[in-house]
C-alpha cells in the first residue's frame, strides 16, 4: 500500500475529521448553509453507495460477501455516520443562529 492510499485509510476512518476549511465555530449563517448542503450531498452519495453494494450482496458468491459485508460496508457505514453526524451538527447550527437572529430584530 502506498503512503497516500494509507493517509487516505487513516482519513476515511477518523469520526472527528474536518472537511478542508470546516470551522465548527462559524457564527455565518452563509457559511453554516454551505455546510449544511455539502454534508447533505457527502451522506446522500453515501448512502447510494451502501445500498447499491446492499444489493451487490444479494447476488454475490459467499466468499465476495463476506469480504464485501466485512471491509466495505463496514468502511461506508462509518464513513456515513460521520456525515451523518456532521450534517446534524450544522442543520442544528444553522437552526440556532437562525433563532438568535430571530431574537435580535
Amino acid at each position: 500500500m502506498t503512503d497516500d492510499s494509507m493517509e487516505a485509510a487513516r482519513r476515511s476512518l477518523d469520526p472527528e475529521r474536518l472537511l478542508p476549511g470546516e470551522d465548527l465555530a462559524s457564527n455565518d449563517p452563509a457559511d453554516v448553509a454551505r455546510w449544511v448542503t455539502i454534508y447533505r450531498e457527502l451522506k446522500e452519495t453515501k448512502q447510494t453507495l451502501a445500498d447499491d453494494l446492499a444489493a451487490a450482496l444479494e447476488t454475490a458468491s459467499q466468499a465476495a460477501r463476506a469480504e464485501l459485508e466485512s471491509v466495505d460496508m463496514v468502511l461506508i457505514s462509518v464513513q456515513l455516520d460521520r456525515f451523518e453526524r456532521r450534517f446534524t451538527y450544522w442543520s442544528d447550527r444553522e437552526r440556532e443562529l437562525s433563532t438568535m437572529a430571530g431574537r435580535e430584530k
